[in-house]
């Protein structure tokens, strides 16, 4: 017999969030790329512009700003990577072959 899923006002689990959809996720990845470099550009401009260093702190900034967009979006590409046989995606823990898969 199979168990109904506990109601959330019960205090009980929370049912799994929807997983995004493609164009959605590409719209969130790209305006979380997009964002970094602006705020990480506009940073190193204001300070430039604080300590007469130009160019120097944008470029710096501008590089931070970068790498911080690549790690949100391949953050968020492996949290919505859905978990398969044999694959640790979305920073799941991979099983041993003996271990029992988890109940769904």
């Amino acid at each position: 017999m199979k168990k109904s899923p506990p109601d959330s006002t019960s205090g009980g689990s929370h049912p799994p969030e929807p997983r995004p959809h493609g164009l959605g996720m590409a719209m969130r990845m790209s305006t979380e790329l997009v964002s970094a470099v602006f705020v990480g550009g506009g940073m190193g401009y204001i300070l430039d512009y604080w300590l007469d260093t130009k160019p120097w702190l944008m470029l710096v900034f501008f590089i931070f700003g970068l790498a911080a967009g690549f790690r949100d979006m391949y953050r968020f590409a492996m949290k919505s990577t859905p978990d398969r046989e044999g694959s640790s995606g979305a920073g799941g823990k991979s099983r041993h072959p003996d271990e029992p898969e988890p109940p769904r």
